[in-house]
């Protein structure tokens, strides 16, 4: 066991979280749980513990520190705005003494002073920083006078402390003083003076002095500019800068391009991974959000994701698409990727099991996203990470599984987050789960709102419930406030006014409902609007269990109530794509060369027989019985020449047939005389007939068009 002496405790005591990687885990935790308790005597009984070496180490340490020269301690506290100013605080106490100590009033004591106001700055130690400021420039004045660019110096860290300290007031003279010097010493266009002036505007801005600021701002690039060139670090902070004042004031067209000119700069020079980057790639993210700027994907191009063991690429229209095809050849499949391709980095929505993604036998899986014409993000699924080449301008995504509706949850702070607009995340890890029962009943959220006193919360509970109701209205379904108590809710079956809470909802309607309360709670906690938001929202069989009078009326639903949501749905349902353009429905079918993505001629013109048949591969959607008629009735009228007995059955056939839906061809014209053409010009019976292909019927219309046209 080693010997501890006071010092050495004190030194341990007051910078153990510095020193955390001179102990074991173990170690630290225990002298943590003293530390915090302020047991200073069980802190000591465990230093105790530790062997000599250990402890002749921290005492190597500390002892260095308390040799150092007052230059070096000024050098080793030195701080820039990224630095980890954790590690240097180990130096405060050899500093604090030399502040007390020197004797001398010169340069190197202000550099000290001013070094160590900084690090205390940093700590959020303002009125220790101030003092030591003023000291600093109390001394450059003396020793170096007015008219010297440290002394100006000094007067801009005090002015910036008195900003950071919110006292505007204080700190507008002292930065007006020091520009006066800076521009007499080194002249208008110096870096320096661009700092000062850069700092000027900031300072305005935060008094919301925006006429003063804007010119400032202006100023301070063009001089860093021409001065440094367009490449410098510098130049990025001005850009980034300038863009933060019209972000402010709400001017978000003109901050976007001055933060992409930021972050190119940025990205050339420090990297992706530098600090100025990633406030710049932060910054342009929460003008995303705050601009509700528009994003749709255009197209997504996906390798080795799952079944998807090919190249695979979908185009997609700018609101509604609808995808469908055979169970298990990769819907669900296809959202996760596209979720995948949009979320944030290091999203807490984000599923991490990355092998799974990755088809077998490969490395990796790669996905790209268009969107707004030519921008891309680019993602890389590996083994035990998400790559992600674009981490700006990612849109707000809304992702949902399939089986979400089994649960609700009665009442959940969630609606203090929406009243605070403080929800802050993608909403988008039920896309990778088998089952949820995370969604919140909406008589629950409406009465929290309804009893709240938050300034937002009657317009968030009239936006809700007006929403809401547009998608019940369908079956003749609404939600009401109970007449005795107008906090209070529940729903009613307008044909005889019946009072039912959510669970009496068929499951297919409380599915719906409760999706619907998700993106209206996500939405509104976000601060934005469902009829103005920009979105993409991915929705697994998103028609599961309804009606089909719903199936076929929920999709114009959600493209009248949320105009600017990009849709991106999977349906088993042929109902629920009735009615829709061609670049809304796209189908995945397996080929010999992989999955592809096709779309077919919409479905505005044709009925639900011809849905079933194009897009669902339903080859007859009538009985056995009506399609044996069918064939009888065709294969006689492909004869040349009937029995009477043939005749007689003819007769029985147009008769019963003319009964049916299929009187709409046994009597057109146009049909009968394709089946005589080809029955007295091509010589085909019925057996051949039945046979043939889409190619061979393809060229028999053409002759049999060519024949009419004659």
């Amino acid at each position: 066991m080693g010997t501890v002496d006071q010092k050495l405790n004190d030194y341990v005591w007051d910078n153990l979280n510095e020193l955390k990687s001179i102990f074991s885990e173990k170690v630290y935790r225990i002298l943590l749980r003293f530390s915090k308790k302020e047991d200073k005597e069980g802190f000591s009984s465990s230093l105790e513990l530790l062997d000599d070496d250990l402890l002749n180490k921290i005492k190597s340490q500390y002892e260095d520190i308390e040799n150092m020269s007052l230059e070096e301690v000024a050098n080793a506290i030195d701080i820039t705005p990224y630095d980890d100013f954790i590690d240097k605080k180990k130096y405060i106490d050899r500093a604090e003494y030399w502040v007390k100590a020197y004797t001398k009033e010169n340069e190197e004591y202000a550099l000290l002073l001013n070094n160590l106001a900084g690090l205390y700055w940093r700590m959020k130690k303002y009125q220790k920083a101030e003092p030591l400021l003023s000291k600093a420039l109390k001394i450059y004045k003396s020793i170096l006078g007015e008219e010297h660019s440290d002394t100006a110096t000094g007067y801009n860290n005090l002015a910036l402390l008195y900003d950071e300290m919110r006292e505007y007031q204080k700190a507008e003279p002292f930065f007006s003083k020091a520009l006066e010097i800076y521009e007499k010493v080194l002249g208008k266009e110096h870096s320096d003076t661009a700092t000062v002036y850069n700092n000027l505007a900031l300072l305005y801005d935060n008094m919301k002095e925006y006429q003063k600021a804007e010119p400032l701002y202006h100023k301070a690039l063009k001089i860093t500019e021409k001065v440094l060139g367009k490449e410098h670090p510098y130049t990025a902070t001005r850009y980034n800068n300038l863009a933060g004042f019209y972000h402010g004031i709400g001017e978000y067209q003109k901050a976007e391009p001055l933060y992409y000119q930021a972050l190119k700069i940025t990205e050339n020079i420090l990297k992706e991974k530098h600090p100025s980057t990633i406030l710049i790639l932060n910054n342009i993210d929460s003008l995303t959000d705050d601009a509700n700027f528009s994003f749709k994907i255009d197209q997504i191009q996906i390798e080795n994701f799952k079944q998807f063991n090919t190249h695979f690429s979908m185009q997609f229209s700018k609101q509604i698409n609808i995808i469908i095809g055979q169970n298990a050849i990769g819907k669900t499949t296809l959202l996760q990727a596209i979720t995948l391709g949009l979320l944030k980095e290091n999203s807490p929505d984000e599923e991490t099991s990355y092998t799974k993604y990755i088809t077998k036998d490969r490395e990796k899986s790669d996905i790209e996203v268009t969107y707004q014409e030519n921008k891309k993000r680019k993602v890389t699924i590996l083994k035990n990470r998400r790559e992600i080449k674009e981490t700006y301008n990612r849109p707000f995504v809304l992702a949902y599984g399939s089986n979400f509706f089994t649960d609700y949850i009665e009442s959940d702070p969630i609606v203090q987050e929406m009243l605070n607009e403080t929800i802050e995340k993608d909403f988008a890890h039920t896309i990778f789960l088998e089952h949820t029962d995370k969604f919140w009943n909406p008589l629950s959220i409406l009465r929290n709102l309804a009893i709240s006193n938050h300034d937002t919360a009657k317009d968030k509970k009239r936006t809700m419930l007006d929403t809401l109701n547009i998608f019940l209205e369908v079956e003749g379904y609404a939600i009401i406030p109970d007449n005795k108590d107008d906090t209070r809710f529940y729903f009613i079956k307008k044909s005889d006014q019946s009072q039912l809470t959510l669970s009496q909802l068929s499951e297919g309607y409380r599915g719906n409902v409760l999706l619907i309360t998700d993106m209206l709670i996500k939405i509104l906690g976000t601060g934005r609007e469902p009829k103005t938001v920009n979105a993409v929202v991915l929705i697994d069989e998103f028609d599961k269990h309804l009606h089909p009078r719903w199936q076929s009326k929920l999709v114009d639903k959600l493209t009248d109530v949320f105009k600017n949501i990009q849709f991106i749905m999977t349906t088993h349902n042929p109902m629920s794509i009735l009615d829709r353009n061609a670049d809304e429905i796209t189908k995945l079918v397996e080929t010999k060369d992989g999955i592809k993505a096709v779309q077919g001629r919409g479905t505005k013109t044709i009925d639900i027989s011809i849905v079933l048949l194009e897009y669902f591969g339903v080859e007859s959607t009538i009985s056995e019985t009506m399609q044996k008629h069918i064939n009888d009735f065709n294969k006689l009228k492909l004869k040349k020449e009937l029995t009477i007995k043939e005749q007689e059955d003819l007769k029985e056939l147009e008769k019963f047939l003319g009964n049916t839906v299929a009187s709409n061809f046994i009597y057109d014209r146009k049909y009968l005389k394709f089946l005589e053409f080809i029955r007295d010009h091509k010589e085909i019976d019925f057996d051949r007939y039945e046979k043939m292909d889409d190619e061979e019927m393809d060229e028999l219309l053409k002759d049999f068009g060519d024949f009419l046209n004659d």
